[in-house]
């Protein structure tokens, strides 16, 4: 028979494991506020963030936050007035599962949104969604991305340095077709550049092949302990 203080225990463990929550853990070097936008249930907000309210995490920091199971929305990275990655987490759903992804429409920084045990999806792969080098990340497609001049004439969203190498990337809601295909298709980040599947949309020949990819970013682990991560 197990003892009290073994019950105990385990009852601790079980607890833990099935809170919902989100751990924000800012490994960069800029201190972030993560805007929150409540869908359902409710969030914490403790200060000003971009154009909302939201809970600032400081360079080297960690904190968790803990959150009803029928939390449901989108936490975006800001550093001072510069909108970065948009972290969608819904637990709201499916019972004791999270959906979620790592959303660079509206802004593009480094970072990942995953369940805290780093534990795979269901089909064996990662389960991080989001780019921990977005710089890096296009810079390794960049060699061998045949339309440079098209995209360079874009340097709201891409720079080029001396050496041939990207020396700046970003993306927003005003970024053309051909920057959405680089940082979707040709680079193949790990998050939502193109809008993916809209509801009774036919997508275009030449937009198709982003929307599948963007759809994919939709992630689902059975556990409502998250972590967001910025580099």
């Amino acid at each position: 028979m197990l003892s009290f203080r073994t019950l105990a225990t385990l009852a601790a463990v079980l607890a833990t494991a099935s809170a919902s929550s989100i751990t924000f853990h800012n490994a960069g070097s800029l201190n972030i506020c993560y805007m929150v936008e409540v869908s359902s249930g409710t969030f914490p907000e403790t200060a000003t963030c971009g154009v909302g309210t939201g809970i600032p995490v400081n360079a080297g920091q960690k904190t968790t936050i803990g959150l009803d199971p029928s939390f449901n929305g989108a936490l975006t990275a800001w550093t001072g007035t510069s909108r970065g990655a948009r972290y969608e987490v819904n637990f709201a759903a499916t019972a004791g599962s999270t959906w979620y992804d790592a959303d660079y429409q509206l802004g593009m920084s480094d970072g990942t949104v995953g369940p805290s045990d780093n534990r795979k999806l269901s089909n064996g792969q990662n389960s991080l969604s989001g780019e921990p080098d977005t710089l890096a990340k296009a810079n390794a497609a960049w060699s061998h991305t045949t339309n440079q001049a098209a995209l360079l004439a874009y340097p709201t969203y891409l720079k080029q340095g001396s050496d041939g190498k990207l020396t700046y990337v970003y993306c927003d809601t005003n970024a053309p077709q051909v920057v959405i295909d680089f940082f979707q298709v040709t680079a193949d980040f790990d998050a939502y550049i193109d809008a993916g599947s809209v509801a009774g949309v036919t997508p275009s020949a030449a937009d198709a092949e982003a929307v599948k990819m963007a759809d994919a970013n939709s992630l689902q682990v059975d556990t409502q302990d998250m972590t967001i991560v910025a580099y």
